[in-house]
């Protein structure tokens, strides 16, 4: 497959900003970032792991000092982008061995609600105190049930973040941008870099403090 040179310099960029280390990419960060492009595994999704990383570790030396992070939400990537949000489906076959005259029909369409994603969804939504919220888990729950694999599941929760962050009052938005701007100058990154850092940061302190329901 042939690289796509934006795609290692974005997550470069993304590391060397947050951390100020890695001017130049190893030869195992290198690696790690082709088997992760000839997967199919976006940049967001890498970058997603390093700010974890970044959050957890507080400096790591070089992007594959961020490999625990970043494996779990790339084997949830691999595993959806076969699957959807479902898994994988056993493939129906017909019988023919002992009874010719008899064959399986279509599989038949899955229940949404099989989703455990949608159904986390609409725990979240059931148990959602603040209409507001309710309506952010609602614009999440119409996108999942639209949408299938893991670029689809990381837009949603993306919109998802958005809308909840919105939803917050005046004071809490102003508690969670101080969290978010805690300790790093969102000034020096670059524009990509400073709006994937708000996010994972939002993201994270969403969960912790405001208690929402991630999807990823």
């Amino acid at each position: 497959m042939t690289q796509d040179p934006d795609y290692y310099d974005f997550v470069h960029r993304y590391f060397l900003e947050l951390t100020g280390r890695g001017l130049v990419l190893s030869s195992r960060d290198l690696n790690l970032l082709k088997t992760w492009r000839e997967a199919g595994v976006s940049a967001a999704i890498v970058c997603q792991g390093i700010d974890r990383a970044v959050q957890e570790i507080k400096n790591p030396r070089d992007i594959y000092g961020c490999k625990k992070f970043i494996d779990p939400l790339v084997e949830r990537a691999l595993r959806l982008s076969v699957g959807g949000h479902q898994g994988d489906q056993p493939e129906v076959v017909p019988v023919t061995s002992r009874a010719p005259e008899f064959v399986l029909g279509p599989k038949p369409e899955p229940d949404p609600m099989d989703d455990p994603v949608l159904q986390d969804l609409y725990r979240a939504f059931e148990a959602a105190e603040r209409d507001a919220f309710k309506d952010a888990y609602k614009l999440a729950i119409e996108r999942v049930a639209s949408e299938t694999g893991f670029e689809a599941l990381i837009d949603a929760e993306r919109l998802l973040v958005e809308a909840y962050f919105e939803a917050l009052k005046p004071d809490e938005k102003a508690d969670v941008e101080r969290a978010v701007n805690k300790g790093v100058n969102l000034d020096a990154l670059s524009e990509a870099a400073r709006l994937e850092h708000i996010h994972s940061r939002r993201r994270r302190i969403l969960i912790e403090r405001y208690g929402l329901v991630p999807l990823v």
